[in-house]
């Protein structure tokens, strides 16, 4: 076979591999706006609210359990200048959790977070770390799509992760429109915010965020930070589903399969049937 005749068999592969996801996609968010809501329970952050007030809380008055939020170099940070837009945050029968709301941006552990041009926010490091046998340590959101969790709050009272049941590495699927991205939670940001996703998990949803066309990518759109989406992105994860022996190697593969066998489960055991 020629080197032309090779790279059009390439091209053909990744169109028809296009196609099929897109199909996909469309067939899984069909099913997701099947499901009963009314079924599943509202988290609790605790005996006086539930995780969506919280959020509308913070958009509305930038109070979070009736205190204030940290500051930031010296000035207090907000959620009403980039709201959470938090729909709703539910836990099914079967633990898994469902969450409707923004898409920040997350670039951390990729080449636009380590370089000069980096946010402020920006950084190599990811809460997610591989194990043994993997040629990087952190993970890399211009490679993997991953969604972001909320740390615990300071007092410890309120604990997204907690009532949740959900950790680092569970599988994760992310759903806008009839686009969707596959993946794992990969990263924890700060308590008062909810809606955040990979580099990665952003090309999938039809919001490429490279302000270039080098690969790596080293400046992101937005000024560096980013452009996210700014409401009604489903979030479904699964709670102590993370796969065995992750690696920088395979964790895209195998963080796909295992996310579409959990959500085929999920979407069937809900009563949500196959177009």
């Amino acid at each position: 076979m020629s080197n032309m005749s090779k790279i059009v068999s390439i091209l053909a592969a990744s169109l028809m591999a296009s196609l099929v996801h897109a199909e996909e996609c469309a067939d899984i968010a069909q099913r997701v706006a099947q499901l009963d809501f009314s079924k599943a329970a509202d988290v609790r952050a605790n005996d006086h609210a539930t995780f969506t007030d919280l959020y509308k809380e913070c958009d509305t008055h930038n109070t979070f359990g009736g205190k204030a939020l940290p500051t930031f170099k010296g000035r207090p940070l907000k959620c009403s200048t980039d709201p959470n837009r938090v729909a709703s945050v539910v836990q099914f029968a079967d633990k898994t959790v469902a969450f409707k709301a923004k898409a920040a941006v997350d670039a951390d552990g990729s080449p636009a977070a380590c370089g000069p041009q980096k946010s402020a926010t920006d950084q190599c490091q990811t809460w997610f770390t591989y194990g043994a046998g993997s040629t990087r340590h952190f993970i890399d959101a211009e490679q993997v799509p991953f969604v972001v969790v909320p740390l615990d709050a300071p007092s410890g009272s309120i604990s997204f992760m907690k009532s949740t049941g959900i950790g680092k590495g569970d599988l994760a699927v992310v759903i806008r429109g009839n686009q969707c991205a596959f993946g794992v939670v990969g990263d924890a940001g700060p308590y008062f915010r909810l809606g955040e996703a990979s580099v990665a998990a952003h090309a999938e949803l039809g919001n490429p965020q490279c302000a270039g066309s080098e690969r790596p990518c080293t400046r992101l759109r937005g000024g560096g930070g980013g452009v996210g989406i700014g409401s009604n992105v489903t979030y479904i994860v699964f709670p102590h589903s993370r796969p065995a022996s992750l690696t920088a190697e395979n964790i895209v593969q195998v963080t796909t399969a295992g996310a579409k066998e959990r959500l085929e489960q999920f979407l069937g055991g809900n009563g949500a049937a196959s177009q």
